[in-house]
């Protein structure tokens, strides 16, 4: 199968002082999206929670569960689609919605899906040695678990975190940012777009997992030229994580032990077989171009300008603040 993979075109027409300006412009641009999508997620949040605290001790029906997961599917639209129609507005002329909207192939779909999925399973499996490691010093990171609701509500649950996150988070994040950033090489771009996801994400605990998985979903989508590879990827990852939730909750510790690492075997393995048949496929697999310009800036100048920006800087500071609070230290 012939990769799908196309490098931007350059253009020398831009100094490389011109380039930091607008390396400079578009970080602060997304960082300002991310931060007023994380602002008014948190604000609708609280005033949907209020909202339905009030509905249920007015009425005798049972309305929570209902309003609870229809509210969080509209903090989710918000949210993300805050940022997402920002950006889109604000920096539509830097790249074309073409690049990333063709039809993958199905065999490269299936060897994506698969190697998502053996990254999950690594992940997990990361996350969980080194929350151990760090239970050996007394230090615990709170995590939050996925509860998913009993009755008809499920319905409503799935539909938001197996299909409305990963539509939105995908266009917004290997969407947009990637294809954004991609006037300053697909390297550059990768690393940009996955750190920007991890952080806004804020998975704390799992931070390196998954902004590796940020890295290998923007390849893939790179790679076949399709937003629609790293969407059905990130919905069967939500899908594993939905199915590992059932087993800690409907399981007893011993048996969900067992079911999850069966699990986990089962998706590694896969997995490799997936990574093997891709590499005997692709002529160059996992490469990507590192400079998209005929500009002379290396890729360490690039990431300076990027991460040295006062606004990188205080989103790594809100980000670090976040994860500090959930550090327990226990005797």
């Amino acid at each position: 199968m012939p990769s799908a993979y196309q490098p931007i075109g350059s253009d020398s027409m831009q100094s490389d002082k011109k380039l930091l300006q607008d390396i400079r412009y578009l970080v602060v641009t997304t960082i300002l999206a991310l931060l007023s999508g994380t602002i008014l997620y948190q604000l609708t949040g609280t005033l949907l929670f209020r909202f339905n605290q009030a509905v249920q001790q007015s009425t005798a029906l049972p309305l929570l569960p209902i309003l609870t997961q229809v509210s969080s599917g509209l903090v989710s639209i918000i949210g993300f689609g805050v940022p997402l129609l920002t950006l889109y507005t604000m920096l539509k002329s830097t790249f074309s919605l073409r690049s990333f909207l063709h039809r993958p192939a199905e065999t490269g779909l299936l060897h994506a899906i698969a190697i998502a999925l053996g990254l999950l399973a690594l992940g997990t499996l990361f996350t969980d040695i080194s929350n151990n490691f760090l239970g050996l010093f007394q230090i615990k990171l709170l995590k939050s678990d996925i509860l998913i609701p009993d009755g008809f509500f499920p319905l409503l649950f799935w539909m938001n975190y197996v299909l409305i996150i990963p539509f939105l988070e995908e266009l917004l994040f290997r969407g947009i940012i990637l294809h954004t950033f991609r006037r300053f090489g697909d390297l550059f771009a990768l690393i940009i777009s996955a750190l920007f996801y991890a952080m806004a994400e804020e998975t704390y605990t799992s931070f390196i997992s998954t902004f590796l998985f940020g890295i290998v979903v923007g390849y893939f989508v790179l790679h076949s030229r399709s937003i629609f590879t790293g969407i059905l990827m990130h919905i069967f990852q939500n899908i594993i994580i939905v199915i590992l939730s059932i087993f800690t909750s409907a399981l007893e510790s011993d048996a969900a032990t067992i079911a999850q690492t069966t699990l986990f075997l089962i998706m590694i393995t896969v997995s490799i077989f997936a990574v093997i048949r891709f590499i005997k496929k692709e002529k160059k697999p996992f490469a990507v171009t590192e400079n998209a310009s005929d500009s002379d800036l290396t890729l360490s100048a690039r990431f300076k300008t990027a991460l040295c920006n006062p606004a990188f800087i205080l989103f790594s500071l809100v980000f670090l603040y976040r994860f500090v609070q959930l550090v327990q230290i226990f005797k």
